[in-house]
């Protein structure tokens, strides 16, 4: 049997985001839908396409200030599957261990104080 294995738990978060990828000047705004150490979703009837860069902000809960990490699409869904929202898969390329860990607490605080073993 293949199991999925990930490096990050990750979790139902649903936060606004901004984005924009270097070409553009017009900044998307979305929401997220799942979060981990590792990326995101992003929850688009406009997902961009695959191997584009993006710099996203977000705003965390109990944090002060923006969190700005770059970010490659890793996959998109156009349309909705069943109810599964369409939208994008974001894997972060360019994030400081800081905010890394800012991410990771928060998706073990969602999960119910589950730990993540680690970066």
């Amino acid at each position: 049997m293949n199991k999925e294995r990930r490096r990050f738990l990750r979790a139902p978060l649903s936060l606004t985001i901004k984005y924009h990828n270097p070409e553009s000047i017009v900044i998307e705004e979305a929401f997220t839908g799942i979060m981990g150490g590792g990326g995101l979703f992003i929850e688009t009837f406009h997902p961009l396409p695959v191997n584009d860069v993006i710099t996203m902000e977000l705003f965390l809960p109990g944090d002060v200030g923006k969190t700005v990490i770059e970010g490659m699409i890793v996959w998109n869904r156009r349309e909705y599957e069943g109810d599964i929202s369409p939208g994008m898969g974001v894997k972060f390329t360019n994030i400081t261990l800081k905010d890394k860990k800012k991410i990771s607490d928060l998706v073990a605080r969602t999960l119910g104080g589950k730990g993540e073993g680690g970066l």
